[in-house]
């Protein structure tokens, strides 16, 4: 419990502080907001570029996989089946 005031403690001291910073920020209103923009546009295109290096290896695996998985069974029969006769 005590944690978890201080973790909410820390969220509104950092919530506090950003409102502060815009508030008393140097630049005009839409010129900070550009910034913020910029920046928040920045965030999120490192974020796509981290994702799809992540996960776009793995999709293509899974592509791959049923031909593989097919390519064996048919294997697997042949074996089976040969070995009956």
């Amino acid at each position: 419990m005590k944690t978890l005031q201080i973790i909410a403690g820390m969220l509104a001291g950092v919530a506090g502080g950003i409102a502060m910073g815009i508030l008393f920020a140097p630049n005009k209103g839409s010129k900070t907001q550009s910034q913020i923009l910029e920046k928040g546009e920045e965030y999120a295109e490192a974020l796509r570029e981290r994702f799809d290096k992540i996960v776009t290896p793995d999709i293509k695996k899974m592509d791959i996989f049923p031909e593989e998985l097919d390519g064996k069974a048919s294997s697997a029969k042949k074996d089976y089946y040969g070995s009956k006769k």
